[in-house]
């Protein structure tokens, strides 16, 4: 019978990457997608830090000098040719990911697929899926390929344009997809109708000590930099018992110590969802500690929501601000103020955090944001006694700051390439790479006076 699939998360080409709990979250809802209709399936995992092969290569002790103590660390990378778009950027290029031999290797161990499915992520990344596209056609040049996730969904013109596969898939396994496989595979099922909330096949992953977990999917806000709702329009999430029942088997199955919520809106009517499986969790569990890589909507912390996350064991918040000017945190869209986000620290930290656990997400980059602004929103936010995480701006299409430069420049003829975080606020020509330097490393002394 014809139904072995081959899953691959792709390698990311760029300045820096960081494994911040990193898994394929996608691959592994379609693994189970797939084998409830009876596929014979095998991941692939680019970006995997611990695939013992690529351990056994590697110096003792180097995977623990590489982490955190929450399982978070560096990529193994190689250096390789900066784009010709990217050279003027005084910054070094690489692949991140385990070695291109070792790919091989694992290609030729597995059962020769029938069809290969690739994800992925960054849209500015797409020249990592082109070489994992490469050399899986030098190992199986007549398997048909098929790529999808946020990079097509996104910008699925320049995907058609830029990938030598068989079909490009836009959005949410569907009809389409369905059909596109039932041509190259014969299974005993036919598909259901997908689920994005399915349980994920954390059985074909290899660190399973820490976890990621999306307990709702969706985001009822419409910020005007973010393209969450596009990518997922229906908010949803799962039930209270169904996430209890999930902790209880990684705990019990996979020796699970951390899990970290990749949720969009996790404290949405918190009273309903979080709040309840925090409380039924700990009444009869301990020993996970849990962690919110994404910004987690401050306006929704309350005192007894503060207690909750602090009994439960949360070792790391992460709080999105963006800025704290006024006017710009009113345009796009209005999530959170510099008052509301100074009664949560206030709040969390009267609930028993340190200043260790929380980190403040600020926005810079943005077009026409100054130095200057960047500076007020970092020398304000310290004195709220958070910890700063500059992220970069970086346009991305379907979003309302996109049409608004859409209309102004022509980013939209643009290769992603120039959307890259690390590259875009050059454009706009009120930061240069020497100033926004300048800047993370003047947070990270701030951040190291906070005791």
């Amino acid at each position: 019978m014809k139904n072995n699939v081959l899953l691959v998360n792709p390698w990311i080409h760029d300045f820096a990457a960081y494994d911040l709990w990193c898994k394929p979250l996608s691959l592994l809802t379609i693994a189970s997608w797939l084998r409830s209709a009876g596929a014979q399936v095998s991941l692939i995992d680019c970006l995997d830090r611990f695939h013992p092969k690529l351990l056994a290569r590697k110096p003792a002790g180097w995977l623990e000098q590489q982490s955190n103590d929450y399982y978070c660390g560096k990529f193994h990378k190689l250096k390789i040719p900066t784009p010709e778009l990217l050279k003027s950027i005084d910054r070094t290029y690489y692949q991140y990911g385990i070695p291109e031999n070792l790919f091989i290797e694992q290609l030729k161990s597995i059962p020769k697929p029938d069809v290969c499915m690739i994800t992925t992520m960054m849209t500015y990344w797409y020249p990592g899926t082109l070489r994992t596209i490469e050399l899986i056609k030098e190992v199986y040049p007549d398997v048909p390929i098929n790529v999808g996730g946020i990079y097509p969904t996104l910008h699925y013109d320049h995907a058609c344009a830029a990938l030598p596969v068989d079909y490009v898939h836009k959005g949410a396994p569907d009809g389409r997809l369905c059909a596109f496989l039932e041509k190259y595979i014969d299974l005993p099922q036919p598909l259901s109708l997908y689920y994005p909330l399915i349980e994920p096949a954390f059985d074909l992953v290899h660190n399973t000590k820490s976890i990621s977990l999306m307990t709702s999917v969706g985001c009822p806000f419409v910020c005007t930099y973010c393209a969450s709702r596009y990518l997922q329009p229906t908010y949803k999430r799962l039930a209270v018992d169904e996430v209890i029942r999930r902790f209880e088997m990684y705990a019990e199955n996979y020796g699970t110590e951390i899990i970290a919520f990749y949720d969009d809106a996790l404290l949405y009517h918190a009273e309903q969802h979080i709040m309840p499986i925090l409380d039924k969790w700990n009444a009869a569990h301990s020993g996970i500690s849990f962690h919110t890589p994404n910004g987690l909507h401050a306006r929704f912390i309350t005192e007894p929501l503060a207690n909750t996350l602090y009994r439960s064991g949360f070792k790391t918040l992460r709080l999105s601000l963006e800025t704290t000017s006024s006017l710009r945190q009113a345009s796009t869209g209005g999530k959170i103020f510099t008052d509301e986000i100074q009664r949560s620290i206030e709040i969390l930290y009267n609930a028993g955090f340190k200043p260790e656990n929380l980190y403040i997400y600020l926005l810079c980059g943005l077009p026409d944001q100054t130095e200057e602004e960047i500076l007020a929103d970092i020398h304000l936010t310290h004195k709220m006694g958070a910890r700063i995480e500059l992220a970069s701006f970086t346009p991305i299409p379907h979003t309302t700051v996109w049409d608004t430069l859409a209309a102004q420049t022509n980013i939209s003829a643009q290769d992603p390439l120039l959307h890259n975080k690390a590259v875009f606020f050059l454009t706009g020509g009120a930061l240069s790479l020497k100033s926004m330097r300048a800047l993370r490393n003047y947070v990270s002394k701030l951040n190291s006076s906070i005791a």
